[in-house]
């Protein structure tokens, strides 16, 4: 086995020697040794180890161990724990891990392993979890890989006994049953689960990132923020005071987060079957490494260990966003935030990117409540009259400008309806100034935010930033919850939506613009085949966002495939956003949402309606290419 070399030094052949009498006695079950002892395999990762710096493919891969690709993928990650591809960048980046201690210079080492420049190397250092700052001995290395959760993971995989796991998550979960299909689903799968993440859309908090302070307690990071965690509570009677959650009004709320935890564990049956449960199961396991599902009797210790892990510096916020491979991370603001926690974090030196997201709802919506004084502050702000129609629309202008100056790539939209109008100049501004008084009838609120969607779509033209629409919902549903709590209490309710009649004047005006990326999200399924997939494969300027809130979820999303791909195909799509508040859960809904996917692609490929190659190349647009594009990263 192997070729020797002339300058191997006596302890290096003592140890191959010993290493290749211990293959043969007992070759071990799983991992690099265990690749190695099996000739299909040792060829593949012996050149792969021999020539880093080689642009490496699974199909090169699968030449040298003389199997068909899918099968490679779907065995090698069997055999050593993770896919070929993931292990080829591991080794490059152990072996510039050495170099760099060595005093190699970050650009030659990252052109020697194989990465095109330091950025990249760096990028594959985040995503392959390894550290390998200067200094360290390799038992603190193995300390900081384990405390990122991947090994865990990895052994998760395979520590099965008897069909039972030592583990929340089941490995094959979300693949199809078939077995031939589940083969596919898991190579599928292979080629995508270590990329990294691309959330171009979502609601965390930028001053997690921007002081970096630790969470302050597991009920703050997993109950009171998650609307999808108290709305199933409140469903079954628990108040929103009781779970902690800020009211408004100024009344008492619970502030004992062990209280919040233990009411939150008494509930958690309540998930059962649900996305939710997946994403909690996910983030407990791979993030705290919990192996035993949350219980009313395992509450205290569970929440002791979280809390434990919470108070260790690999748990603050800019360390799980590099653990969980986050490449960018966009929050959402509205047209009035000073952005200081942006600005915050682009002084203080930290490279990962969090950009912000222009969300002008209160300066657009005449039903919004205090609209007018909102308008004249932003009229304070930006210097501009927005008394004034050219003064309104220039003020928008001007925000936008801040906005990207921050970051921004997109706008967002969340109106009741998805309604457009394109109003002449004389007409809007003459409901403009109907809304600025405050005696807008509910039809002429509805006519000002048509018209505005119209206006801040020529507006992306001018500066490029892609507009997001998520119509659809009735928010804040209950009155008592919105006027206790306030707005985003999980009381929004999707409701019917008309999208050919409502969308017709702005596409009108702009719909065939190639320059303009206008994504569509919705919560009213049956307009994903009789509406939504027809406009998005005809116009240019539109693209469907993936499925949204209530539909985040392998049902959701393989409905929404199987009735927009045979129409608009995959590419008039945007890829997969997590649109969430809990950043716990970001890993594990990006983890949904390639696992359903993949398990799409293979029944496809499975009935003879995509090629095998085609199926790889699409499940790495829709992990990363399509939502690149659509926003603009």
């Amino acid at each position: 086995m192997g070729i020797w070399r002339d300058d191997r030094c006596p302890s290096e052949a003592l140890l191959v020697l010993a290493l290749r009498r211990a293959l043969d006695a007992a070759p071990p079950a799983r991992g690099v040794l265990a690749g190695l002892s099996r000739l299909p395999w040792h060829f593949a990762i012996v050149a792969a180890r021999a020539d880093p710096a080689l642009t490496w493919t699974v199909e090169g891969l699968a030449g040298l161990a003389g199997m068909l690709r899918w099968r490679v993928m779907a065995t090698f990650r069997d055999l050593i724990g993770i896919s070929p591809l993931a292990n080829v960048a591991c080794w490059r980046v152990e072996l510039a891990r050495t170099a760099m201690a060595r005093g190699g210079a970050p650009r030659e080492v990252a052109r020697q392993v194989g990465y095109g420049s330091s950025a990249s190397l760096r990028r594959a250092k985040r995503r392959s979890g390894a550290i390998w700052s200067r200094g360290r001995d390799r038992a603190s290395r193995c300390e900081g890989l384990l405390t990122t959760g991947i090994l865990e993971y990895r052994s998760s995989m395979h520590d099965r006994v008897g069909g039972n796991a030592m583990s929340l998550t089941d490995p094959d979960r979300l693949f199809p049953a078939e077995e031939r299909l589940r083969g596919l689903a898991r190579a599928l799968y292979a080629s995508v689960a270590e990329a990294g993440i691309l959330s171009p859309h979502g609601h965390c908090d930028p001053r997690w990132f921007a002081e970096n302070a630790r969470f302050p307690n597991p009920a703050e990071l997993f109950v009171v923020p998650d609307h999808y965690v108290f709305r199933m509570l409140a469903s079954q009677g628990t108040t929103l005071a009781e779970l902690g959650v800020p009211r408004t009004d100024g009344g008492p709320v619970e502030t004992d987060p062990r209280a919040i935890w233990r009411r939150f564990a008494n509930g958690v049956h309540l998930f059962r079957g649900t996305p939710s449960a997946m994403w909690l199961d996910h983030s407990f396991e791979h993030v705290f490494g919990l192996t035993e599902p949350l219980t009313p009797a395992n509450a205290d210790a569970q929440y002791d260990h979280i809390e434990t892990c919470l108070e260790r510096p690999e748990f603050r916020p800019r360390a799980l966003f590099d653990r969980f491979g986050i490449e960018v991370l966009a929050t959402t603001e509205g047209a009035l935030d000073d952005l200081r926690w942006h600005r915050m974090i682009a002084d203080s030196g930290w490279t990962g990117r969090v950009i912000t997201t222009y969300r002008p709802d209160a300066v657009v919506d005449p039903e919004f409540e205090g609209f007018a004084e909102t308008v004249a502050r932003l009229g304070e702000i930006t210097g501009e009259d927005t008394a004034t129609w050219p003064g309104y629309l220039n003020a928008h202008r001007a925000r936008r400008a801040f906005f990207r100056e921050h970051g921004a790539t997109a706008t967002d939209h969340g109106h009741p309806t998805a309604r457009t109008e394109n109003l002449d100049v004389s007409e809007a501004a003459a409901l403009f100034e109907k809304a600025l008084r405050g005696n807008c009838t509910a039809e002429e609120a509805d006519a000002f935010r048509g018209h505005m969607l119209t206006e801040m779509a020529r507006m992306s033209l001018e500066d490029g930033m892609t507009l997001q629409i998520h119509p659809g919902s009735w928010r804040n549903h209950s009155r008592t919850v919105f006027e206790a709590y306030g707005r985003d209490r999980g009381f929004d309710i999707p409701r019917r939506t008309d999208f050919v009649g409502n969308l017709k004047p702005l596409l009108d005006a702009v719909g065939m613009e190639r320059d303009l990326t206008v994504i569509l999200f919705t919560l009213d399924e049956s307009t994903y085949g009789r509406e939504l997939a027809p406009l998005a494969g005809a116009y240019p300027a539109l693209r469907l966002g993936p499925p949204w809130w209530f539909f985040d979820s392998y049902e959701g999303i393989r409905r929404y495939r199987e009735l927009t791909t045979e129409t608009c195909g995959f590419y008039n799509t945007a890829g997969f956003n997590d649109d969430t508040r809990a950043f716990c859960s970001i890993p594990a809904r990006h983890d949904v949402a390639r696992r359903s996917d993949c398990a799409y692609l293979a029944t496809l490929v499975g009935t003879g309606r995509l090629r095998e190659a085609e199926a790889f190349e699409v499940a790495q647009d829709l992990t990363h290419g399509l939502a690149r594009a659509a926003y603009r990263l």
